[in-house]
């Protein structure tokens, strides 16, 4: 039988052993990539926009994915759209998920029926604040180490959108 010593003392060894474990099975978990979000089309009408210029982040150093390796981003526009229509809501959620950190202040606070969208090489020019855009075959994906955006094709309506418009 043994002493109440002898538990405590095969207890810390155990406890380590236990938060190692689990520290273990959380660091790939880090290095996973984003859930799959499958492009989708979103229409709505444009109530805010942000310029995020161009840059690059250096690797670091021991860690897995893109995050190891240098890695850069093209000069970006941030969009929301109110009114936010499209053929895939569950994308459209995951997508304004993943890029909210990536929009800065543009892509905080998003209402109900808001999408945000961050548009890689797209000129500030070519989208209008209260006027509609369409946006077909936009995608998100990433990993630890950032996340990027790409789209097929952009189309700027002549007015804002109507509630419940088609993508």
């Amino acid at each position: 039988m043994s002493s109440g010593t002898d538990r405590a003392e095969t207890g810390v060894p155990r406890a380590l052993a236990a938060a190692a474990l689990l520290l273990g099975a959380a660091v790939p978990a880090l290095a996973a990539p984003l859930p799959p979000v499958p492009p989708f089309d979103v229409c709505g009408t444009v109530v805010a926009l942000g310029w995020l210029p161009a840059h690059s982040e250096p690797a670091i150093k021991g860690m897995s994915g893109s995050a190891g390796v240098d890695r850069s981003w093209p000069e970006r526009l941030a969009v929301v759209l109110d009114q936010a229509c499209t053929d895939d809501p569950e994308a459209l959620a995951l997508s304004n998920m993943f890029q909210s950190g990536t929009a800065g202040s543009t892509g905080r606070d998003l209402a109900e029926g808001q999408a945000l969208l961050v548009l890689p090489e797209v000129d500030i020019g070519a989208v209008t604040l209260g006027r509609g855009i369409c946006v077909s075959g936009f995608k998100v994906s990433g990993d630890e180490g950032g996340t990027w955006t790409r789209f097929g094709a952009l189309v700027q309506l002549p007015q804002a959108c109507a509630p419940g418009c088609a993508p």
